[in-house]
């Protein structure tokens, strides 16, 4: 399990895509044409390069040669470690290129040959080897994922015309409409053009879809996919918003239903907001739960894995709140020309920031934590460091002595005040929580510290066992640590 940790991690590595403000986006004459998701070492030579490189062809070529992407980012699955890439090209140089549309129910049967009678069927001047195909993916997910081959003849290096353009370090963006485009031909009608109505609901569908997956995965590179979609999706329904934004005059005589489109959208960013958070403490569980059962050098690869994604995790904080600064002080935001779209996306942005900053920040400490004691609650620390948290356990003890203490068998209804009892002798209390943590004090004392950071968490449930030992006492004992240490297992 853990090895995959760190191929999720090496492609969070090069691609900070998942992690960045929501600003990126081309702006002006260029446009977004898909996403394409690459080993790291192509991603490099993509960065070096600054342009799709003209490589030898080693996958499969279902609907020609070329270089493959997809219409929404981070629909290709991949392998562990692959970068997604956002590829962009000249938005008029774009529009004049051919494009067809293979139709669905014969795409399994057609070779090579047939879809180049298939292009000249539908325009017998076009030139199939300058001819950009579309498809979806046949076989692949719920059968609707959309793929585009660049014919080899069109890439920058063999004199083609696009300016195209790739960028693996910020490579968010919205769902390409691959039916939209002028000088298309083929079977259209299989991906109509979206109006941005439709565009709008995109982030409620996909959060609604997500939120039970994201409880029942088991790998962090799913739950980076989700993260992925629901990013994909922000920015499309974003692209939505902006109808209701420039069309000033519609709304005149509407003016009650874009303001609820409007106010739907904000909704809509903050349940984004939830779920990134979400799907952060999963990653933060999934990332610590399998260092249980590993030797010493795989731990310290798992701990440093972990300490990476604390890095990233605060980049994605500080991203926005880069992006929140320049849009208060109306500066030019990439992929926002419209000055009344930069004061929503300042808005979103804002709630936003509100939101993860804090459960983000507690999230990073934990790592710093755990990384410290090289462990947080479930992996044993070395002796050493048994003894000195134990005696920061008694010193602990020492200074709150005048609160809880076990009176019965352990059940949780016998826990009582003991103010005037016992307080000369902390060592009970210290022989208590041995006792009830097996004797690991390091992660007596870790509990506490957690119980005291979540204080405020009143939506807690309390499950049973050891582990769930802070969310009892911040549930059911005002997060009194005290309480936490005694805790029958």
């Amino acid at each position: 399990m853990t090895h995959r940790l760190f191929g999720w991690l090496l492609a969070l590595a090069l691609s900070e895509g998942v992690w960045g403000g929501p600003t990126q986006l081309p702006s002006g004459s260029r446009i977004t044409i898909g996403y394409r998701r690459v080993h790291p070492s192509q991603a490099s030579k993509y960065k070096e390069s600054g342009t799709l490189t003209d490589d030898p062809i080693t996958g499969h070529t279902q609907i020609g040669e070329g270089v493959y992407l997809t219409a929404g980012y981070g629909e290709w699955e991949g392998q562990a470690g692959d970068v997604d890439c956002a590829v962009t090209a000249d938005e008029e140089e774009f529009r004049k290129v051919a494009k067809v549309i293979l139709p669905d129910e014969a795409l399994s049967d057609m070779s090579h040959e047939d879809i180049d009678e298939y292009i000249k069927s539908q325009d017998s001047s076009w030139d199939t080897l300058k001819t950009v195909r579309i498809s979806h993916i046949p076989k692949y997910g719920d059968g609707q994922v959309r793929q585009m081959v660049i014919p080899q003849a069109l890439l920058n290096s063999r004199g083609g015309s696009l300016q195209i353009q790739v960028d693996c370090e910020d490579a968010q963006g919205p769902t390409v409409e691959y039916g939209q485009w002028e000088n298309t031909k083929g079977d259209t009608s299989i991906m109509p053009a979206r109006d941005d109505s439709e565009k709008l609901l995109d982030l409620s569908r996909q959060l609604y879809a997500s939120r039970d997956l994201v409880e029942q995965v088991s790998d962090p590179r799913h739950i980076a996919q989700l993260e992925q979609s629901a990013t994909n999706a922000m920015y499309t329904a974003r692209e939505g918003a902006r109808h209701y934004i420039k069309t000033a005059e519609e709304c005149k005589n509407v003016k009650d239903l874009c303001q609820k489109q409007i106010k739907y959208y904000l909704q809509d960013r903050q349940a984004y907001a939830r779920f990134l958070i979400r799907a952060a403490e999963r990653s933060f569980e999934m990332l610590t739960t399998p260092l249980n059962a590993v030797d010493d050098a795989e731990r310290q690869r798992g701990v440093q894995a972990l300490q990476e994604w604390a890095a990233r995790l605060q980049r994605q904080v500080d991203a926005r709140a880069k992006t929140l600064e320049a849009l208060k002080k109306g500066e030019a935001v990439k992929g926002l020309d419209d000055p009344k779209e930069r004061d929503l996306e300042k808005t979103a942005l804002k709630r936003e920031l509100k939101a993860i900053k804090k459960k983000f920040s507690k999230l990073v400490d934990k790592a710093a934590t755990f990384g410290a004691n090289e462990g947080h609650g479930s992996v044993p620390p070395k002796e050493g460091q048994k003894q000195t948290k134990l005696g920061q356990l008694g010193e602990w003890l020492r200074k709150n002595k005048n609160r809880f203490f076990p009176s019965g068998d352990g059940d949780k209804d016998d826990y009582e005040a003991t103010v005037g009892k016992d307080d000369k002798d902390p060592s009970q209390r210290e022989a208590c929580v041995k006792e009830q943590y097996g004797g690991d004090a390091s992660q007596a004392f870790e509990t506490a510290y957690t119980v005291i950071e979540e204080r405020d968490d009143e939506d807690r449930i309390c499950p049973e066992g050891q582990e769930g030992a802070a969310a009892c006492a911040a549930a059911k004992y005002k997060g009194d640590g005290q309480a936490a240490f005694c805790m029958q297992k």
